[in-house]
């Protein structure tokens, strides 16, 4: 992947991320927190998360070399 690549990668990641925890939290506002939704954003924001340092690490090595 170009540099250009993982850096949309990252900011896609972000907004994923960050949507994930936006309705993680307007289900838990709502007392919505039994239905399975706040785990399930939860989930997916992690999985962005660990993505997401995959993809900088990718970033890092490639300004290594």
């Amino acid at each position: 992947m170009t540099r250009e690549q993982l850096e949309r990668l990252a900011q896609l990641l972000t907004d994923t991320a960050q949507t994930a925890s936006t309705i993680e939290l307007r289900a838990l506002a709502g007392g919505r927190a039994d239905d399975g939704i706040v785990a399930m954003a939860a989930g997916l924001r992690a999985n962005c998360t660990s993505c997401l340092v995959l993809a900088n690490g990718l970033m890092q090595e490639g300004s290594a070399l």
